[in-house]
């Protein structure tokens, strides 16, 4: 087959591909043997230590009434890290893990709105794990301390925001940084508390610390987004808020065509003039995912490969009618992860609270009832070891043709990785495919 001929080809399978069924050259699949004997509550953050996945919520299950578990992740089994002393007049919620080095290796930082854990002195809203036992990081948060909502790790040091007023002492609105031993606050958010998720990302301009919520400016910088480069704060141009509620939700990187975009997910956003609830920064210009997902938006982003649509933009939170999490493919948002590893959402409107990436598969956590309680993990497919068998018989043959045009017209067919499905992609399958792999 020569090379000229790649468009004829093309152009006809394209104009029967109406009569052929979306191939499935693999099946992502969930898991739900983390399982934590749900009998009320829900999860609200997770973690992982020590070789250990870390869950933290308010519920009663299999460690009841501790709140706080870890399930070994080689031997398995649940085994408690003590207890968390609500704050009754506020939310009961646990928001964040980070691990960060303090001077004596690693800990497990857990922040979110909460009294005390294990009765610790001092560890309102903020506290350290080393594997045996919990410590307060010396904040000594003010009258209005009741709350850390985010956390980051940036250039050795440790980035709080949320609810407070001061910090070890200090005046601090909302945001400051533990650096060699001591906390200074880095700004003032307005209002205070309207910080709610920070990240980590370079632009190309040098890496900078974002921070994403509901507020109007921190020192100047905003709305809803601004970035600190170590010194000085800025905003970013074209985002706005749309109606109220509006903010930044949740932050991720999405790797597309040799560029690293910011990925800004959250509540009713004006981007360039369109209202969103997430969209991609690249350095220079927005792109809006355009969609209005729900009243509540997006809690989380994250990007995931389940091995069936290559790298893509994965949406969560509370999404009545649209199941899990939604998927971003280039154009619009659709549903499910893929094959058999969509989620029948009948029982209830699910919300999830948490999601990350690890070792290749996507952990969810939150409250829902299937396909098991309050958490399960997302497998991807393995790669086929040869990229131009697409049916994945064991052989190359014409029906990998008709395979990949099934799937290339579904925008599902992204085999030079490029993050989108275009005619390069069929360059690439016909290269492989003339090559016998």
């Amino acid at each position: 087959m020569a090379g000229n001929n790649f468009g004829v080809i093309a152009a006809g399978l394209v104009a029967v591909s109406g009569g052929i069924a979306a191939a499935q050259p693999c099946n992502p699949t969930i898991s739900n043997s983390v399982y934590i004997g749900l009998q009320g509550g829900y999860p609200t953050a997770m973690g992982f230590y020590q070789g250990k996945f870390i869950l933290a919520g308010t519920f009663a299950g299999d460690f009841y009434p501790y709140q706080l578990g870890a399930w070994d992740l080689t031997a398995g089994g649940w085994s408690d890290m003590g207890t968390i002393e609500w704050n009754f007049n506020q939310s009961r919620w646990v928001r964040d893990f980070e691990v960060f080095d303090f001077g004596n290796g690693p800990e497990l930082v857990m922040a979110g709105t909460f009294n005390s854990v294990d009765n610790v002195p001092g560890s309102r809203a903020l506290a350290a794990w080393n594997g045996s036992s919990w410590r307060n990081l010396g904040t000594d948060f003010g009258t209005l301390g009741w709350s850390v909502d985010a956390m980051a790790v940036w250039n050795g040091k440790l980035y709080i925001a949320g609810t407070f007023d001061t910090v070890a002492g200090q005046p601090s609105t909302g945001i400051a940084e533990w650096d060699n031993g001591t906390w200074r606050s880095i700004g003032s958010v307005s209002p205070s508390g309207a910080a709610d998720t920070l990240y980590v990302f370079d632009d190309g301009s040098g890496e900078k610390l974002y921070v994403g919520g509901g507020f109007t400016s921190i020192d100047g910088a905003g709305p809803l987004l601004a970035r600190w480069d170590g010194t000085n704060w800025s905003g970013l141009p074209s985002i706005a808020p749309f109606g109220s509620p509006s903010g930044v939700n949740a932050m991720t990187t999405f790797p597309m065509a040799g560029q690293d975009l910011l990925v800004v997910a959250g509540v009713s956003m004006e981007i360039n003039g369109t209202r969103c609830d997430a969209a991609t920064w690249n350095g220079s210009q927005w792109t809006p995912l355009p969609g209005y997902l729900s009243t509540e938006g997006i809690y989380d982003v994250a990007v995931f490969d389940n091995g069936l649509t290559g790298q893509s933009i994965y949406a969560f939170g509370y999404m009545p009618g649209w199941g899990h999490g939604v998927r971003w493919n280039g154009t619009s948002w659709t549903t499910g992860y893929g094959a058999s590893a969509s989620i029948n959402n009948s029982q209830q409107p699910a919300r999830i609270f948490d999601v990350e990436v690890r070792d290749g598969a996507l952990w969810v956590v939150g409250d829902f009832r299937e396909p098991a309680p309050a958490i399960y993990r997302v497998n991807p497919c393995p790669p086929p070891i040869c990229p131009a068998d697409w049916d994945r018989s064991g052989g190359i043959d014409g029906d990998d043709i008709t395979a990949f045009f099934a799937d290339w017209q579904a925008g599902e067919a992204d085999i030079d990785g490029s993050g989108g499905t275009d005619g390069d992609d069929i360059t690439f399958f016909f290269v492989r495919w003339q090559a016998g792999c």
